[in-house]
């Protein structure tokens, strides 16, 4: 059984992809200190991943951290701060030609270079994801919002539901090289723009926009009604 580290592995991003990779057959480490004012909610989210077995926790940050050597991957979908890169430079330096490291995230430049400068120091393959908006289960409210409005506005071509963007990130464990790939609510993943060249991720998303939107408000009625049948025990 492979184990893939995931650093920020109780946010939005983090929980879905854990939850996924647990289904899928990984040991799943999640790094995350929790240093933000959903801290609460990211907890309630360790006590619904912490039933499964090959599910472990550990709440700091990853600078603080020491990987087992059985990690064979580390993902890593922290938020980006572009004047707090500790986190980012600490996953690289934990990593190398045995140990894939794939960062994903909304990237803006500042970012890419911060990875790409990380990387070049260091040696060795990596993927760079660069992700339009995400929606599903346990968004912020910022993107509740963004969401409800861009539907009501008819305007949503750079929205990728949740599941679809797990399944990118699932795809990118099984690739070897080097990569930088832009990733949108469309059957092409660019890795290149200029030379035209296509990121060799297989993806086609599985829901549109409204598909994935109905998804979504079934799952927060499910989670809703599990979370009060948990109460009244």
């Amino acid at each position: 059984m492979e184990t893939v580290a995931v650093v920020g592995g109780l946010g939005f991003l983090g929980f879905h992809l854990c939850r996924r990779l647990l289904d899928e057959g990984y040991k799943v480490i999640a790094v995350d200190p929790l240093h933000t004012d959903r801290a609460k909610g990211q907890l309630e989210l360790e006590m619904y991943l912490g039933r499964h077995a090959e599910f472990q926790f550990e709440r700091v940050a990853i600078e603080d951290y020491q990987l087992p050597e059985s990690v064979t991957a580390v993902i890593y979908v922290a938020n980006f701060v572009d004047e707090h890169t500790s986190s980012l430079e600490a996953t690289f330096l934990q990593c190398n030609e045995e140990r894939r490291v794939i960062i994903a995230m909304s990237v803006n430049e500042v970012c890419a270079k911060q990875v790409e400068v990380h990387a070049e120091a260091r040696g060795f393959d990596y993927m760079l994801l660069q992700l339009p908006l995400i929606y599903g289960l346990h968004q912020s409210q910022k993107t509740e919002e963004m969401l409800l409005g861009a539907r009501e506005a008819a305007d949503t071509p750079d929205w990728l539901y949740i599941e679809d963007a797990i399944s990118v990130l699932l795809c990118a464990l099984t690739l070897t090289g080097s990569h930088v790939c832009k990733v949108g609510n469309c059957e092409q993943v660019r890795e290149d723009e200029e030379e035209e060249s296509l990121c060799p991720l297989v993806f086609e998303p599985a829901y549109t926009f409204d598909e994935g939107f109905v998804a979504w408000q079934e799952e927060k009625k499910e989670w809703a009604r599990q979370q009060a049948l948990e109460d009244e025990q």
